[in-house]
């Protein structure tokens, strides 16, 4: 019988092997179960979803929840050195973990899929080339790359092959820099999307950084902020997105949405698009409210995942 889960609940860690290392994660509930599989943003971790956790899984018995850290991320091994790393390779490491899921459970080949800003990127295109893989899918405040021509892709693919080669004749066999707590705090908090609180700040240091002599420094892979994205034009991502079957729920930050103006409605052309159900909800917070006030979109997200069957 699965374990019935509450607020007090501790997770295990997990160590998924992959062929150059293993992506870590925190498992909440007994994996044979169906699962719910949450997946960060770019440069967050596991732990973005700590504080939603016990509201999904309060009262369920029926269900487990693993968060995994991204290659490069967190505590999981970063990507080989010596080439660039792609949209597709994050993509085939998250389906890398589905299979780990599926090798333990008996008639369940799917799973329950929640992914936040990048993490819902990562989703929206596993459901497309992996349908098999993805029952339901939550995107939390997350839209679609844009369009890109074949010119403007070699333009940023040459960018950030050269800026990443100048990352990695700085970081390989280098001791990575070290920051006082309170100067980590500060790095975490001063976010793209907008400052975090200290409460959440905190959440994400204890996994996105380390002890290292008097200071601390960070465990991510900073070759990261140079993903390369896939060159799909506007009618390639349509016809890609047509092979979504599974439910979709969009929850949209307010602030995020207002913050978007004419580049946000383009995003969104796609989901506008979907064959598959697709529910859109916005919620009043910015992008990263499902850690800020996790109550804001638990109920919801509860109800599509947990309460609500599915007709697939």
């Amino acid at each position: 019988m699965a374990m019935q889960l509450s607020e007090s609940t501790e997770p295990r860690e997990v160590r998924i092997p992959v062929p150059w290392g293993f992506i870590a994660g925190k498992l909440w509930g007994d994996p044979t179960q169906e699962t719910i599989l949450a997946v960060h943003g770019l440069q967050d971790n596991a732990n973005t979803f700590d504080r939603l956790v016990p509201l999904l899984l309060a009262g369920s018995a029926s269900h487990a929840l693993l968060s995994i850290d991204l290659p490069g991320h967190g505590l999981s091994s970063h990507f080989p050195v010596g080439r660039p790393i792609y949209f597709m390779d994050v993509l085939s490491s998250v389906h890398r973990v589905i299979q780990w899921l599926v090798s333990k459970r008996q008639g369940i080949n799917s799973v329950l899929y929640v992914g936040h800003s990048f993490g819902g990127q990562l989703g929206l295109y596993l459901a497309a080339v992996f349908p098999e893989c993805v029952r339901k899918l939550v995107v939390l405040d997350a839209m679609v790359p844009g369009p890109t021509h074949i010119t403007k892709f070699l333009d940023k693919f040459k960018s950030a092959v050269g800026r990443m080669e100048e990352m990695e004749d700085k970081i390989v066999g280098s001791a990575p820099p070290t920051y006082t707590y309170e100067d980590i705090l500060k790095k975490i908090k001063a976010r793209f999307y907008g400052d975090l609180s200290d409460e959440a700040a905190r959440i994400l240091q204890s996994r996105s950084s380390r002890k290292s002599g008097d200071g601390y420094a960070f465990t991510l892979d900073q070759r990261l902020k140079f993903v390369v994205y896939h060159p799909f034009t506007k009618e390639q991502q349509f016809d890609l997105f047509t092979k979504i079957t599974c439910p979709i729920q969009l929850i949209v930050a307010e602030q995020t949405r207002l913050g978007g103006g004419d580049y946000y409605a383009k995003r969104m052309e796609v989901f506008n698009a979907c064959s598959c159900p697709c529910s859109i909800f916005p919620v009043e917070g910015n992008h990263d409210v499902h850690l800020e006030h996790p109550e804001r979109v638990s109920p919801l997200i509860k109800q599509f995942l947990i309460k609500q069957k599915s007709s697939l």
